[in-house]
């Protein structure tokens, strides 16, 4: 997954929020450190175009378990992320 394409993708729809969803064939649908970075790298480049990310939600396709990165505050924790590392580019702008 390229967060160009998904941020690429929600500048043709046009639309100004995004749900990410995708399946863990293992079964067990909690999130990785993977899918905890790239939700972090799309929320970046989102951000740079007002799109927002509502969630990001992982299934498993052969029962009803799912995980939902807003449930679990890891949405709202990588908002806080990226507006801390927003904030810090444009310190460094302004001073130099």
């Amino acid at each position: 997954v390229q967060p160009r394409e998904i941020i690429k993708a929600a500048l043709n729809m046009p639309c100004k929020a995004l749900i990410l969803g995708h399946n863990h064939p293992s079964g067990d649908p909690s999130p990785s450190m993977e899918d905890k970075l790239i939700t972090l790298m799309i929320m970046a480049s989102a951000h740079l175009f007002d799109v927002q990310i509502l969630d990001h939600i992982i299934v498993d396709m052969d029962s009803d378990a799912y995980q939902s990165l807003a449930d679990e505050k890891v949405i709202d924790d990588t908002k806080n992320k990226v507006m801390a590392i927003m904030d810090q580019i444009s310190n460094l702008v302004h001073c130099g």
